[in-house]
């Protein structure tokens, strides 16, 4: 049974290698049907494994050792696949989403000229990911993570012609290679330390950690987690890599970034003896929560909105992680998956109707022009905002009440407060797209009814796993989902009194609701523009429409003096010190010569002379000797 996840992974990956080596020969059409095929190929083939990791008891999962990669001394590393709950949830997670959003692509990316390459990074994207949630070890996940990294960097970097999308390209790449130092950093101190770096070894030998060694392994991991899951500090590059395709953007928003949790709930043995790194992870996940969906209800171009909103989700998720909810922020992870999948294609299908315009404050009244659209779109941000009965309500509950219980009061007080935010910037761009009159250029307004039918199959699919999604999280022993995931993943209950949850459940869905109302009252009853809070406070819209001006003071604080620390490198070490040295050895070298030269006269009187005088001196030292 095992031996299909094999599949899984080099689907995808035999799928890159021919989109890459024979795509431009052989045309658009084999490109599209390589790179849904293999993608479709593997989606089968994960629904073995997951039929077997969730019938079977937790001493049947399995690993699939292919070979061994790294012996060296005592440690011995492999290429190695693991299939228990938790990567199986994950994988058919990734394979599904990644086959709807190949699907969509079809259509979306029909004329582009890099058809074929695209195709290739989106293959090897899917692959990547699948490597690293099915890998046995921490090296092998560090092979997916860096490709992961590489893919990211090659989608968002697609149309590189754009001096913009060179420029968000480049950004992700390095923000996230500091990440990747601290992933490598980490292995290196859980190898000197375990001797292993196989995911069970490491848990059953923490017991050789020392508290030093604990406490670093565990942040250098989560300073990894954090820039590849775009959490504060390091979530600068998410909003730029809007710059990417629309679908290849979906695939980074919910596969590429769902990285960074998948290592933290895959590794939550380490951060058990850790308590400081849990704080750690809560309060970052919350501030990231507020931050993201504050910043979110300032912005104008749509999908900067939807990358803020990913920002703020994953918050959510590490939040669940730092209370010990891992479960629950995996649990949220599925769900976010298919919401936010759904709310970028159908994105994607506006701009691919208005020919190309991401600007919020020239589109609205596109619900009759685009019906399909319109309904997939609205399904989407009922279920992302947490309203019940969709998807989100039962995760993002989940997550909350799981806070609650574990006492930590103040971050449960900000989820609360992103909660209405989340709800009402989603609502903000719902009506700013689909309601109101249109406000953009004539010539632009959709003149098809609808989207092509390879378009909206995957949204209409995407809805519907949005909206029937939270039947994972039904209370059946604690949910569906927890159950499943708790055969690997150990964590603390929370007991709350029936009542406590009622009400709280409650309170959830009703600031959800509150902040559906204010963007209704405010977009639609008061139909006001979606740039009034920039009319309202300029300064305060300004500063949020930034980012909180957190890229501004990463120009300050380290690129500016790393510019001129280069600089004086460049001036007083290579230029005064290294060129000195080998331009003042030249000099010497020439002088010498200079030298040697003058005494060519050319006469063999002096010649002889300058032999006997030679000799003589020559003669001296010996009898002195």
């Amino acid at each position: 049974m095992y031996w299909p996840v094999a599949i899984v992974v080099l689907a995808p990956l035999a799928g890159a290698l021919l989109n890459g080596l024979l795509g431009k020969r052989l045309g658009v059409r084999f490109a599209a049907t390589v790179g849904v095929g293999s993608v479709a190929l593997a989606f089968l083939a994960a629904l073995g494994p997951f039929g077997a990791a969730l019938f079977a008891p937790p001493e049947g999962y399995g690993v699939l050792r292919l070979w061994h990669w790294v012996p060296l001394g005592n440690l011995h590393v492999a290429v190695a696949f693991r299939v228990d709950a938790l990567s199986a949830v994950m994988m058919l997670i990734v394979s599904s989403v990644a086959l709807l959003v190949h699907i969509y692509s079809v259509e979306y990316m029909a004329g582009d000229r890099d058809y074929p390459r695209y195709f290739a990074c989106l293959n090897l994207l899917v692959g990547s990911m699948l490597i690293l949630v099915l890998a046995e070890n921490l090296l092998f996940m560090f092979v997916g993570w860096e490709g992961v990294g590489l893919c990211s960097y090659l989608l968002i970097g697609h149309w590189f012609e754009r001096e913009r999308a060179a420029r968000a390209a480049q950004k992700a790449f390095i923000v996230n290679c500091l990440g990747d130092c601290g992933l490598l950093i980490g292995i290196l101190v859980l190898s000197t330390t375990c001797g292993t770096l196989g995911i069970k070894g490491l848990e059953g030998a923490l017991g050789r950690l020392t508290p030093a060694a604990a406490l670093a392994s565990a942040l250098l991991l989560f300073m990894a987690a954090t820039a590849k899951s775009a959490q504060l500090p390091l979530h600068v590059w998410l909003p730029d890599a809007a710059e990417a395709p629309m679908p290849a953007g979906a695939l980074i928003h919910t596969a590429a970034t769902a990285a960074g949790v998948y290592l933290v709930v895959r590794l939550y043995f380490l951060y058990a003896v850790v308590p400081l790194s849990l704080t750690l992870i809560a309060v970052v996940g919350a501030l990231t929560a507020v931050l993201g969906a504050v910043v979110a209800v300032t912005q104008f171009d749509i999908r900067r909105v939807l990358a803020y909103s990913t920002i703020s989700q994953f918050g959510y998720m590490f939040l669940a992680c730092g209370v010990g909810a891992h479960t629950a922020g995996i649990f949220h992870l599925v769900t976010h998956a298919f919401c936010k999948a759904l709310l970028f294609l159908a994105a994607g299908s506006v701009m691919h109707a208005l020919q190309g315009e991401t600007d919020l404050r020239r589109m609205g009244g596109l619900r009759h022009a685009l019906p399909g659209t319109h309904a997939a779109f609205l399904l989407g941000c009922l279920a992302l905002a947490g309203l019940p009965p969709l998807s989100g309500f039962f995760s993002g509950n989940q997550i909350m009440l799981n806070v609650f219980g574990s006492h930590h009061v103040p971050l449960w007080g900000l989820g609360l407060f992103g909660s209405f935010l989340t709800a009402f910037y989603l609502f903000r761009l719902y009506y700013g797209m689909f309601h109101g009159g249109y406000r953009g250029e004539a010539a632009q307004f959709p003149r098809e009814p609808e989207a092509p039918r390879l378009m909206l199959g995957p949204l209409y699919a995407l809805a519907a796993a949005a909206a029937v999604a939270g039947v994972l999280g039904l209370p059946v022993g604690r949910h569906l989902i927890g159950d499943f995931l708790h055969r690997v993943v150990r964590e603390p209950q929370v007991h709350l009194a029936p009542a406590a949850e009622l009400g709280l459940m409650i309170a959830a869905a009703a600031v959800a609701l509150l902040g559906l109302l204010a963007a209704w009252r405010l977009y639609l009853v008061l139909r006001r523009p979606p740039d009034a809070l920039q009319r309202w406070s300029p300064a305060c819209h300004d500063f949020l429409f930034s980012g909180c001006r957190v890229d501004a003071l990463y120009e300050v604080a380290v690129v500016k003096p790393g510019l001129a620390l280069c600089r004086y490198l460049a001036n007083a070490v290579d230029n005064e010190a290294l060129n000195g040295a080998v331009n003042g050895l030249a000099a010497a070298f020439r002088q010498s010569g200079e030298l040697l030269r003058r005494i060519q006269v050319g006469s063999a009187a002096a010649y002889l002379l300058y032999f006997a005088v030679g000799a003589l001196v020559l003669i001296a030292v010996l009898l002195r000797g």
